[in-house]
């Protein structure tokens, strides 16, 4: 693996965990996963008003 930075590291495996965006994301490198993920958590809306303080995942 390659950071951004330029330093090489020896892996066996890589955990890219980016949610819907894996698929886009590894074909970059010519591998494909097919994106699973249920539509009912895509969800994009305009920017609302809220007093929401804080995101859990």
């Amino acid at each position: 693996m390659t950071t951004a930075a330029g330093d090489r590291f020896a892996v066996d495996s890589v955990l890219l965990a980016t949610g819907a965006a894996v698929p886009a994301m590894v074909a970059e490198y010519g591998v494909s996963i097919p994106d699973a993920t249920p539509l009912a958590l895509l969800v994009r809306t305009a920017a609302v008003p809220s007093d929401l303080r804080a995101v859990l995942k």
